[in-house]
This record gives C-alpha cells, structure tokens and sequence, in this order.
C-alpha cells in the first residue's frame, strides 16, 4: 500500500510538470542525463525577451545565455528556453512522446532574400550544419529549394549512390577546369635597371628554377633592360616544343656558351665602373665577372682586387641568381691573363654564390 502511494505521488508530479508547459510552445527537449530540460519556443508577433521570460519562468539572462541571437528577437527565430520546473522535480523522467512527429527532421522551403546564414539563425543551427545535411558546397541557395533545418533521421535519408557518383566527377572535372584556366593565366614582366632573375622570381612569388625554365634562361644569364619575361603561376610546367626550329649561328653560339660549364676570356663582358656620392662618401659600384682563386687554402671570405686597398671589406653579388656575400681583400688582382677579371674569391665565397660555372657575372661595391 505504502509502495503504491508513493508511485502514485511520482507519476502525479510527472504529470503536473508536463502539464505545465504553454501550448503555444513547440516541444520539449530533455538531455540524455535527464537532468535539464529546454522548451523549444517560436517567436511570434509583438512577444518580447523579457515576455517570454515571465511566460516560462526563467530570466532574460538565462535565455539569452542559451540563444546568444535573443538579443535581437525576430519573428519566427527559434529559442531555447531552459525549463526550470522540470529541474526542480524529485523524479525527472523525460516524457513518452505521444506520436513520431517530433522525430521526423524538419524542412524548410527558400523563400526571397533569404540566406544560409538567416535560416541558420532562424532555426537556432549553424551554417556548417545546414551545409553537411543539404551536401551544400558553398553559401549558394536558390528560391523554393527545400532544406533540412534539422540533421535528417535515417528514415528521411534518400541515399542514391549513383547521383553521388555523377556528383564527384562533376566535381572532379570542375577543379581540373579551373586549374588548368589557371595555369594559362600569362603576364609578361618587362626588365627595369638593377633587375636579376632572383629579384623578379621573389617579386612574383615563383621559383627561381621556373622563371629560368619557362624563359630559356641558365642561371648566369644577364637580363637586359626592355628585355620581357613570360611568368606563370607557381608550380606550371610549360610545355616545350617538339618540333624542330631552324636556329641562326649566332643563337647556337649564345646557347652554347650558356651551357657550358667553362668560360674563357673572350666570352667574358667588359668590366664596367661608376661612382656615386652617398650622404658625402664616395661608393663604387662595378659590374664584371669573378672567379675563383686557384689556392684553395685561401682564407675563408676573402679576394684579390684590382684597385681596391687591402683589407677593404665589398659586397658581392651573383646577378644571375640575386645571391650576396661580404668578402675581405687581401691582396691585389695581377693584370697579366686576368683581362676581363674583376676579382678573384675564395673557395667558400664561390659556393656562396651559387655559381655554376668557373666564372660568374657579379656586382662589386665598396667604399674606397
């Protein structure tokens, strides 16, 4: 007798507590430790945070906190309520639901200058969500398609293995569309002073290896000014010309020296030299090929000049690759068989500048 009246007693406050949910509410959600509950509630005409706070018993704090969106109700936005008396019974037992409606996911039609994001705030989701139950790649709605508002149950699922298929080659093709469009994309660079090869690969966010191959350049090519470059998207390889092409004997000859590995004195350019005034000191700037000391037990970092005095410390840069290295003098250049030779480094210098071939064409600047 005790034991009954006591089930009795339970199922009564169960009851009560149901009972006590408005009926202008949507549903009821419990979580699965049983221990809170939400109302679900859609906003209508003229209703307020601070109505629907006196309506469910709770504060406009406690809503906001679980509907960050409620700061700026809209008609139709839907909240969750957080539901303070079914937390306050002694048996918290979730309800049987009086028919499967509540677990069918829901649908929503497009309707004008609607968006993902309005429909997502709408029905309290995120746009990830929307995105993942529709199998949506983009933002991109159009007026009257359906959605799910709402992750779709196994029932409600259509699974056509064949539209995914059509789906991903589709996709597939797409992308190997666009990134061959890409890939065409040309601009045409037009060399200015003081330009290498290394400078304009940097400016253009290419390798240095791609901007010479897709010109026809080595890397001690000299670059001459009005001269014009052809620069493609990173990671292009341009395709080469099977055919034939008849060459003059001047283009044999340039092509040939560019692929050698040994240059002698007459293939060198003349050693060119200019002083500029920098905030009162004189600087020199000169311009011809270095090349490498034959005693290998050179000190590291150091070179023989023509006129600059011992222990003047220069700069050296490689102008086919844009490479740069400090050098010390420690001795003069001797004229006899160095012509053509602006100044004889070290091993460690040589290597330093990523030269490919015994001699390499580089700017020399000091101060005297």
């Amino acid at each position: 007798m005790k034991l009954t009246s006591v089930f009795f007693l339970i199922a009564f406050s169960l009851i009560q507590t149901l009972y006590a949910i408005p009926l202008d509410s949507l549903r009821l959600e419990i979580d699965k430790n049983k221990k809170k509950a939400w109302i679900i509630h859609k906003v209508e005409a003229k209703e307020t945070l601070f109505g629907l706070a006196r309506r469910y018993k709770t504060t406009a704090d406690e809503i906001i906190k679980e509907n960050p969106q409620a700061k700026n109700l809209r008609i139709g936005d839907i909240l969750r309520i957080p539901y303070k008396a079914f937390e306050s019974q002694a048996v918290l037992t979730a309800p049987k639901e009086k028919n499967n409606t509540e677990n069918k996911s829901l649908k929503h039609t497009v309707e004008s200058k609607e968006t993902l994001y309005s429909i997502a705030r709408k029905y309290n989701v995120s746009v990830k969500d929307l995105q993942a139950w529709n199998k949506l790649e983009n933002n991109e709605i159009k007026l009257g398609q359906e959605l799910w508002v709402s992750a779709p149950t196994p029932e409600n699922k259509e699974v056509k293995p064949q539209e995914k298929i059509e789906a991903k080659e589709k996709n597939e093709k797409l992308e190997k569309t666009e990134v061959k469009e890409n890939k065409t994309q040309v601009q045409m660079h037009v060399v200015q002073e003081d330009e290498s090869p290394y400078t304009i690969a940097k400016k253009y966010k290419v390798k240095l290896t791609e901007l010479l191959e897709w010109n026809n350049l080595s890397q001690d090519s000299r670059l001459q000014i009005g001269q014009k470059l052809e620069i493609y998207p990173s990671g292009y390889k341009k395709e080469k010309l099977e055919a034939k092409v008849d060459k003059n004997p001047s283009q044999e000859v340039k092509e040939n020296s560019e692929n050698k590995t040994e240059l002698n004195e007459a293939e060198m350019p003349e050693i060119t030299r200019q002083t500029i005034t920098i905030s009162g000191y004189s600087k020199i700037i000169e311009k011809g090929m270095a090349v490498m000391m034959e005693d290998e037990k050179a000190g590291n970092y150091t070179g023989l000049h023509r006129e600059a005095p011992i222990g003047t410390i220069v700069a050296i840069k490689n102008e086919a690759n844009g490479e740069s290295v400090f050098v010390r003098i420690v001795g003069k250049l001797p004229s006899a068989g160095n012509n053509k030779v602006l100044i004889k480094v070290s091993k460690n210098v040589f290597e330093a500048l990523g030269a490919k071939k015994n001699a390499v064409p580089v700017e020399v600047s000091y101060i005297p």
